[in-house]
């Protein structure tokens, strides 16, 4: 951890040096994961690929076992690496009106052929960027695509929309032109035609918004 700190300091001593962070540069070194978020990529080798970004050089890197891990966009508070042929990692950096805490939200997503995706707020303010403690939303879960109307009407229970579902499988976008995030379920892929098109009967949409109001994120 303390060697992931000392390479985000490295980086904003020489960015800033460049002036590419001046009020209107790039990406704050928050970009610079530890491990256990980027185990693939070390702090090292992600302060060397952004700076050959940034330079106008190569924007992909050797990671491990030979496999190119390439930044696909680079933009201010932005940021989203192809780490393998099926996987992307996406960070974006918000900052919270009340209080002024700032925070990553952390993507990783894996397509293998059904889009799955894991989302994380990590706190800027921790050298280490650990965990944010501040509740920023609340969990999505599956009962959020379903009309309850719709499912009582046919007489079913969410125990049983559950286990006719099996699994969920959800997708988070994030975009740089806005501080929202969709997210999407992707369990159509996944059960056979005939089994989804009965549960899509009872869903109010396949997917949802999580929208910014500059403190949280509300569900839409």
């Amino acid at each position: 951890m303390k060697r992931c700190f000392s390479y985000i300091v490295t980086f904003l001593v020489t960015f800033f040096s460049a002036n590419v962070f001046a009020e209107n540069g790039s990406f704050d070194p928050v970009a610079i994961l530890p491990g256990e978020y980027f185990p693939t990529f070390s702090c090292d080798n992600q302060v060397s690929l952004l700076t050959s970004v940034k330079e106008g050089k190569d924007s992909c890197a050797k990671g491990p076992f030979g496999k190119d891990i390439c930044v696909e966009v680079f933009e201010k508070d932005y940021l989203q690496y192809k780490t393998s042929q099926v996987a992307r990692l996406t960070i974006k950096k918000y900052k919270r009106k009340s209080d002024g805490v700032e925070f990553i939200a952390v993507v990783n997503s894996v397509q293998t052929p059904i889009e799955d995706s894991k989302i994380q707020f990590l706190d800027c303010n921790n050298q280490n960027n650990k965990p944010l403690t501040i509740k920023l939303m609340e969990p999505v879960g599956l009962m959020d695509f379903v009309d309850k109307d719709s499912m009582a009407a046919k007489g079913w229970t969410e125990d049983y929309v559950r286990n006719k579902m099996d699994m969920l499988f959800l997708s988070y976008k994030m975009t740089p032109g806005s501080n929202d995030i969709v997210v999407t379920l992707n369990n159509k892929e996944y059960l056979a035609k005939e089994d989804y098109e009965k549960l899509r009967s009872v869903l109010k949409s396949e997917s949802l918004t999580l929208s910014w109001n500059g403190d949280s994120f509300d569900k839409k």
